[in-house]
């Protein structure tokens, strides 16, 4: 958070390594981060998960960029702002967070099986040797 920003969060100061216990999957960075998750598993992932985590963050980002303060207007996809400084603006983010977190389970849960087979069949080798 900006310093400005900081006094207006109820949570601050805030830290990386408190982001687990705050973060939300209907976030909209957190569905993001689904890309490094996909790109830390890559290639042990099919190619099919690494393309949807990037079509994922896009989308996720586009609707970062609308809330944005910023006139990002002449950027594809953030034609339309979302005024998040007024009631209908925070109720159609809250609809675009919604579908990203819809959007985003399968992608998540696939990510997190293999993330577990992963760290399963290392434990494996481990214990083997």
């Amino acid at each position: 958070f900006t310093v400005d920003a900081q006094p207006l969060n109820k949570h601050h100061p805030m830290s990386r390594s408190e982001q687990e216990h705050f973060e939300q999957p209907g976030c909209i960075h957190n569905n993001m981060d689904l890309l490094k998750a996909a790109l830390q598993l890559y290639p042990l992932i099919p190619s099919e998960l690494l393309i949807q985590a990037v079509q994922l963050a896009i989308k996720a980002r586009i609707v970062d960029m609308r809330a944005s303060p910023y006139d990002v207007q002449g950027v594809d996809g953030c034609e339309y702002p979302i005024c998040i400084e007024t009631a209908s603006g925070r109720l159609l983010y809250v609809q675009e967070q919604q579908a990203l977190y819809k959007e985003a389970i399968p992608l998540r849960e696939t990510l997190l099986e293999y993330y577990s087979k992963i760290v399963h069949n290392h434990e494996m080798i481990v214990s083997e040797s």
